[in-house]
């Protein structure tokens, strides 16, 4: 090979294997100098030089080792407190909780028995209603002379109960129109205007 180079063909004869249509490479810079631009890349960082396949395998081993703490317990977890094991003699029926630490014990099948949520509505606010007071007493009025009472005029005799003539009351005692000049104990006066047995 010499030391001026030509391009293929430039001779006449055809190339051979050891001549190229290429320039060489130009010599590497001396240590401390950079390649300038046309530097071949840096080394990739480790995570990109692992395979594909290595990050699947490592997201199983992941998810695998996830759900084995989160939802993974077994019958020899000594951690698992005596509220947490049930014991059934019948599954249908009972269910026991032992009060002591060791391992549980069945008759037929281990059934852990969850009660149902129940919601129960508050009750209502108690309402408070105030009685009505209770209607002024009123001292009867003085009797007057002869067994009348000085609520009505004529005389209306002091009896337990009095009723209008050919009204509906029971008696004992009955009376015409009278004029009602003080409480009407009797209920004579129905519309108020003074006048008992209209």
């Amino acid at each position: 090979m010499s030391d001026n180079w030509e391009p293929p063909g430039a001779s006449g004869a055809d190339p051979s294997p050891e001549t190229s249509a290429y320039p060489p490479p130009p010599p590497p810079p001396p240590p401390g100098e950079s390649l300038g631009a046309g530097e071949p890349p840096a080394e990739p960082p480790w995570y990109k030089r692992a395979p594909w396949y290595a990050w699947v395998v490592t997201a199983v081993v992941v998810l695998i080792v996830t759900a084995a703490i989160a939802g993974g317990s077994t019958d020899d977890d000594p951690e698992e407190s005596a509220a947490d094991r049930t014991t059934t003699t019948d599954p249908s029926t009972t269910t026991e909780r032992p009060t002591t630490t060791e391992a549980p014990t069945t008759t037929e099948a281990t059934t852990t028995t969850t009660a149902p949520t129940t919601t129960t509505a508050l009750p209502p606010p108690p309402t408070t209603t105030t009685a009505p007071p209770p209607p002024p007493t009123t001292a009867p009025p003085p009797q007057a002379s002869g067994g009348c009472h000085s609520s009505y005029n004529p005389c209306v005799p002091i009896a337990s109960d009095v009723d209008c003539d050919g009204g509906s009351g029971n008696g004992p005692v009955y009376t015409g129109t009278v004029q009602v000049i003080g409480p009407d104990e009797y209920g004579l006066d129905n519309d108020g205007d003074g006048v008992g047995c209209e």
